[in-house]
């Protein structure tokens, strides 16, 4: 009855979506969860390398993934290449995150997944950002296109003329 009354009020003041069942809030209330983010490919990123004639036509894309300040990882370097694919054919660039008990339907928190041109010699340039909310869904991965924005202007991953999208595949798993 306690927990049937605590649900209704978390409900009501979480505007939880309405699939969600009492033992389901229970479970996720005590369970420690994981993400797992794959990064698999990008496609029509910003050109940031110059040529020796001065235009811009290919970049050395990286992805770095942070929850909050926690650097979760990064992919490989990809040389040359506006539409990089991490990974061997379907499998993509994987890394997990711990997310203790976060409760990651109701959370403003998200994923940051940056893109940074790699140069030698000088600071690496942004390319962009994909803010990667939670998915409602637990143990199943969301696959997905995502839009390269630009980010917010003076932090270290603005980017004035980020373009293109980022591949990428977001699980939340419950131990």
């Amino acid at each position: 009855e306690d927990k049937a009354r605590d649900f209704k009020r978390f409900q009501r003041n979480h505007s939880l979506d309405k699939a969600v069942k009492p033992k389901d809030y229970d479970r996720e209330d005590k369970a420690n969860k994981v993400a797992v983010i794959t990064i698999y490919a990008g496609r029509n990123l910003v050109a940031k390398d110059k040529t020796m004639f001065g235009k811009h036509e290919k970049s050395d894309p990286y992805v770095k993934v942070y929850f909050g300040s926690q650097k979760v990882g990064k992919t490989p370097i990809m040389y040359e290449t506006l539409n990089p694919v991490w990974g061997k054919g379907t499998e993509g660039h994987e890394m997990t995150c711990s997310l203790g008990k976060l409760n990651t339907r109701l959370t403003k928190r998200f994923l940051e997944v940056s893109i940074w041109d790699h140069d030698y010699g000088t600071a690496n340039d942004p390319m962009g950002v994909v803010d990667l909310k939670f998915p409602k869904e637990y143990n199943s991965q969301v696959v997905s296109w995502y839009k390269v924005e630009k980010g917010k202007k003076g932090h270290r991953t603005y980017c004035h003329n980020a373009s293109g999208e980022l591949k990428i595949g977001l699980e939340v798993k419950l131990s």
